[in-house]
């Protein structure tokens, strides 16, 4: 009787071990996708930001306030010269992390006491698919949606 009582517990932790070890071989296959499709599509979605923000920065309507600059692959900054008010976006991609980092000066004297003065993106990989989160929502968003955001900042 004890000996069957001992049996069955260990079959138990032989059972737990082996869910364990396929529950470590799971996450384990699970990063290493996360982490391909990052690699992958991070520097393909920050050039394409890259041409899109340019193109805007070049759009007729916009081609005397805003100047784009782009002094590095990882690196951009797009300069708001309005009426004097001088507002300038610097943006910057880490390859190794797949963030997008942006950072806003003003010398602007009115300016929202609710505008985003730093702040970060970072890769979400949903499916297949790489997206982006503020960190603060937390809400995914397309590049395209990042690229419109760090373009209103300008305005804010």
């Amino acid at each position: 009787m004890a000996d069957d009582y001992m049996d069955d517990y260990m079959k138990e932790v032989v059972d737990k071990l082996k869910d364990s070890k396929r529950r470590s071989e799971d996450a384990r296959k699970e990063h290493d996708r996360t982490e391909e499709i990052k690699q992958k599509e991070g520097i393909r979605l920050w050039n394409a930001l890259l041409e899109w923000i340019e193109k805007c920065c070049a759009l007729h309507e916009l081609a005397e306030a805003l100047k784009f600059k782009k002094p590095n692959d990882h690196q951009f900054t797009v300069l708001l010269d309005e009426n004097s008010n001088n507002v300038t976006l610097q943006v910057t991609f880490d390859a190794g992390e797949c963030t997008i980092s942006y950072v806003v000066n003003s010398t602007r004297v009115f300016r929202s006491p609710a505008a985003k003065t730093n702040g970060r993106y970072y890769p979400r990989v949903v499916g297949d698919k790489l997206l982006f989160s503020d960190g603060h929502a937390g809400d995914n968003v397309s590049i395209r949606e990042v690229g419109k955001a760090l373009l209103l900042l300008l305005w804010e």
